[in-house]
Parts: C-alpha cells; sequence; structure tokens
C-alpha cells in the first residue's frame, strides 16, 4: 500500500477517574487536547459505576488529559503517546481530590 494512503498509527487510551481518598468510582468530564493543533481529540463523561473511559488517539501527539468533577479538584497532566503504546493501551488512573475548606492548592497557568 502506497504510504500516503496508510492510516495513521493509532492507539487507545483506557482511563478511571476515582476518589483520592475512598477510591470510589467518579463519573468526571474527562477532555483530551491535541497540544500541537489546539483540537479537542476527546470530550466525554466517564461511566457513573466503574468511573471508566475508552479513547482512541492518534500516536505521535503530545496531549493534556483533563478531567473535572462536582466538588473535585480539576485534573490536568499532559502526556505523549509515542510508538511503545502501538500494540498496548496507554492506561491512565485519574486519582480527583475532594474540596475541602482550608485546604491550600497550587494552581499554576499553562499556556496553550
Amino acid at each position: 500500500m502506497p504510504e500516503n494512503k496508510k492510516p495513521l498509527p493509532i492507539t487507545y487510551v483506557k482511563g478511571i477517574v476515582k476518589d483520592k481518598e475512598t477510591g470510589a468510582f467518579i463519573e468526571a468530564r474527562v477532555q483530551v487536547v491535541n497540544l500541537k493543533n489546539k483540537k479537542t481529540e476527546y470530550n466525554d463523561y466517564t461511566s457513573k459505576e466503574t468511573g471508566d473511559f475508552l479513547a482512541v488517539m492518534p500516536i505521535g501527539g503530545n496531549y493534556a488529559f483533563n478531567a473535572s468533577a462536582d466538588g473535585y479538584l480539576f485534573y490536568s497532566e499532559n502526556y505523549e503517546l509515542n510508538n511503545s503504546y502501538t500494540n498496548k493501551p496507554f492506561v491512565l488512573e485519574i486519582l480527583l481530590e475532594k474540596l475541602k475548606v482550608g485546604t491550600q492548592c497550587n494552581i499554576q497557568k499553562h499556556i496553550l
């Protein structure tokens, strides 16, 4: 098959969102943003019963994984999906921390 006709290599991201303190599953909004072109590649909610999500992503990009849920601190982390994930999924466990009165948090501004 000619190179220009071959599909881009992909992998899938398998993630789960839990409460950091209790380990309980959380229904959270998960967004994945391609940092190169600023395009949202994935935007959905985790399963309420199992806290999991599954996204198909092109390999070779840098992505910001964001998770948010009512009553919890916002989560954001950047990951590179490289060729090492061609034959296996990228597995991600996100532990969200509950908002508590008097708790200090460090907020950093990232310019995309």
